[in-house]
């Protein structure tokens, strides 16, 4: 593969994986479960594209950037998803999508605060240069955040559940099915309170 082609492979992964999403939950007619599984499949290139980029040497601050900024994307849709659909209960699709939308401000307001920084260290009107000056930044000082990623594993466990249950609902009752959805989706609010407790940290210890 060309090399040049191989450098943008990690950020145009992460680019697609919210416009699959929206395609295949709102666009495509397809079985809910069916819509599930393929929203829990184009999840799994948020892995591939963290691992082409460790593997090329391209962690640069974009990638760092848009993968967060994407991951919520994608959650906030399929959340959408199953708000429409009734597939859970509405508790746990607001305690989700507030925790996503936590980190969602918070990292937009780093990225915020380290344009301003820069902006005042050079001439405000090289715009270009105080953008790329902050993206190296971000790709120097902005490391993976495994609670965050701890969390959005249980999230997958939860569509994966809701899954099982459009597609085997004799084999996974209702009762089974809030029985087992509640743990990862505790857990997972747990990690994602963490991670939120980290980046608000992060953005402290910058000041």
């Amino acid at each position: 593969m060309n090399k040049k082609y191989l450098w943008h492979l990690p950020n145009t992964l992460t680019i697609a994986r919210p416009i699959i999403i929206f395609c295949v939950l709102f666009l495509f007619p397809l079985h809910i479960a069916a819509k599930i599984l393929w929203y829990v499949g184009a999840e799994l290139l948020d892995m591939f594209d963290g691992l082409i980029a460790r593997a090329i040497g391209h962690t640069d601050g974009w990638g760092k950037i848009l993968d967060p900024f994407a991951d919520r994307i994608d959650k906030f849709m399929v959340l959408i998803f199953f708000y429409w659909n009734s597939l859970l209960p509405r508790y746990i699709i607001g305690s989700i999508g507030l925790g996503e939308f936590s980190v969602f401000l918070i990292i937009g307001f780093a990225v915020h605060l380290l344009l301003k920084e820069n902006s005042k260290k050079m001439k405000e009107e090289d715009l270009l240069e105080i953008i790329k000056t902050t993206e190296r930044e971000i790709a120097r000082s902005w490391s993976v955040c495994i609670p965050g990623k701890l969390s959005a594993i249980f999230y997958f466990f939860v569509a994966v559940l809701v899954a099982l249950r459009v597609e085997l609902p004799k084999f996974l009752g209702q009762t089974d099915f809030r029985f087992l959805v509640f743990y990862p989706f505790v857990a997972g609010v747990i990690f994602r309170s963490w991670s939120i407790v980290i980046y608000t940290m992060r953005i402290i210890r910058s000041q």
